[in-house]
């Protein structure tokens, strides 16, 4: 198995990160979002892997509300993404907003799960690092669920990725970063309900996997992205082409 494949098994549908983000801007222009009447709010991890995308976002949308945290989990709350949304451009008494937030991974050639390579220093490390710390303890059968104020971000990734897997479980890296994936679209959809106003605001949300090959790929697997546009619902992901 080799890279790609790895990428098909497990990520199937991946696009080019940066085709990726351009066709946001392209699906959204129909429905009135253009870079100037509309905020991107991107999540993503604290690795320096992930800044790809938050400079293709930049690229393509202007400078974004940022919400990163470890494993791109949603910790900003409903206080933070309201914060966002008044940082928002208004044009014709609407805002707009364009969410995208991702957890992450790294392949290696041999289609190995969490292998990365950074700059200055020598063999693999591990993408993503929360994550595999995380799964780390799960095969040791010794997990810590205790919330530590000076490990705050890990604590609670920890925790919700615990009460989300069945008792016993070790998943494999792909699955556990679908898991926290699934975490990070709730929790987003969660606060937008809290945080959005749909009589005044529009808004997409694309979410995903950001995926980062040794040589330098960087690949998106989004799941099932869409719009709501004056309260209705507008599917998006036939709209996105690799």
């Amino acid at each position: 198995m080799d890279f790609a494949d790895a990428v098909e098994q497990h990520f199937p549908g991946s696009l080019d990160e940066g085709r990726f983000v351009e066709q946001t801007r392209e699906v959204l222009g129909p429905f009135g979002f253009t870079a100037a009447n509309t905020l991107a709010i991107v999540g993503v991890c604290r690795d320096e892997l992930c800044r790809t995308l938050r400079l293709a976002v930049q690229r393509a949308w202007g400078e974004a509300f940022d919400i990163t945290s470890l494993a791109g989990m949603v910790n900003c709350g409903h206080t933070g993404l309201k914060a966002a949304h008044r940082h928002a451009p208004i044009e014709e008494g609407r805002e707009r907003y364009v969410y995208i937030v991702m957890a992450h991974i790294g392949i290696g050639e041999g289609g190995e799960l969490g292998h990365s390579r950074r700059a200055g220093r020598p063999g693999l490390s591990s993408a993503c690092g929360a994550l595999s710390g995380v799964l780390a303890e799960l095969q040791s059968g010794r997990v810590d669920t205790v919330l530590h104020w000076d490990d705050i971000e890990q604590s609670l990734l920890r925790r919700r990725l615990i009460d989300r897997l069945p008792w016993g479980a070790t998943p494999n890296l792909a699955e556990l970063t679908h898991t926290a994936h699934t975490l990070v679209r709730e929790e987003l959809e969660e606060l937008i309900a809290v945080a959005a106003d749909a009589s005044k605001a529009d808004y997409a949300i694309f979410t995903g996997i950001q995926i980062h090959g040794l040589n330098g790929e960087q690949l998106s697997w989004i799941h099932r992205p869409y719009a709501m546009v004056e309260g209705k619902r507008q599917e998006l992901a036939s709209k996105l082409t690799a």
